[in-house]
């Protein structure tokens, strides 16, 4: 008689990967840097990561394009709507910057815009390039995922006391990332060691739409893989914006190379030990499909 058949596994396909980049390298077709950073014959495709995320067991993913030109974010989301939704990028200092949010809007599939500048920092907000923009993102139900230069997260601060609708993301630990430089496996670093912007992020937590996403490790860390050096810091951002606010991203494709799709994946676990099995659900994709509409 055979054994009966034990429960299965609980599914991992409920987890969401809230941050990875797709890009191609230069071409006719894609004439267009997606950044100095990157070289030009260097490119990560949706195949890739979705391939890792098959192996890891993760079923759906918000990808961005790393520059304002995002004609192959847009063929990504048309040929994979049921695993892909996208950030699309805009440049707030650019003067037809709410038109062209308003077209980004429109494309199928993005739910999110990166924005890396918001203003001069002393600046009244209502008096800033972002404000009407970041009403319209409002109004629309996007997401605003943001990482930027040092300097910019009070008047962030004082923009989400006036845009009391607006959904914020703070990419990559909410430091700053530029200006950059590659660094190994071609993982951007920031050019000088940042200074703390720690006290300025955790101040934010006060507003109910700021999130922050649990990605990017290894552009900061001077260690190697589980970066112990950002212990501290992660488990900070824990205790100010608890798990319900917290967002896992791989930051492939970089982490395709180092520390490996997986291992990305189990950084939660390894940087907050002892979290119920509630906030790891929260954390590795509940957070992102209420906020991305999954």
């Amino acid at each position: 008689m055979p054994e009966p058949r034990q429960p299965a596994a609980p599914a991992r396909a409920s987890m969401v990967d809230a941050y990875a980049q797709v890009f191609v390298r230069l071409s006719p077709r894609y004439p267009r840097p997606v950044s100095e950073v990157h070289p030009p014959g260097r490119e990560a495709r949706a195949e890739q990561l979705l391939a890792a995320m098959d192996g890891a067991g993760v079923g759906r993913a918000v990808v961005a394009a790393l520059s304002t030109e995002d004609e192959y974010l847009r063929e990504c989301l048309a040929a994979h709507p049921d695993r892909l939704v996208g950030l699309s990028t805009l440049d707030l200092r650019h003067p037809s910057a709410r038109a062209d949010l308003a077209r980004k809007a429109g494309t199928p599939g993005v739910r999110g815009i990166r924005v890396h500048w918001l203003g001069m920092p002393d600046a009244d907000p209502e008096e800033t390039p972002a404000y009407e923009p970041l009403g319209d993102l409002a109004e629309a139900g996007l997401v605003m995922w943001f990482f930027g230069p040092r300097g910019q997260l009070p008047l962030l601060d004082r923009l989400l006391s006036r845009l009391a609708g607006l959904t914020v993301v703070l990419g990559h630990l909410g430091l700053p990332l530029t200006p950059l430089r590659p660094g190994r496996h071609g993982t951007p670093r920031p050019i000088r060691p940042p200074a703390s912007t720690l006290d300025e992020v955790l101040a934010l937590a006060r507003h109910p739409g700021c999130h922050v996403a649990l990605c990017g490790q290894a552009s900061f860390s001077q260690e190697p893989y589980p970066y112990r050096d950002l212990d501290p810091l992660v488990r900070a951002l824990y205790r100010a914006y608890g798990a319900e606010r917290l967002l896992w991203g791989s930051d492939a494709p970089w982490s395709l190379s180092d520390p490996g799709y997986e291992r990305a994946l189990e950084l939660p676990d390894c940087q907050l030990p002892g979290l119920s099995a509630e906030e790891r659900q929260a954390i590795l994709g509940g957070n992102a499909r209420r906020l991305f509409r999954l």
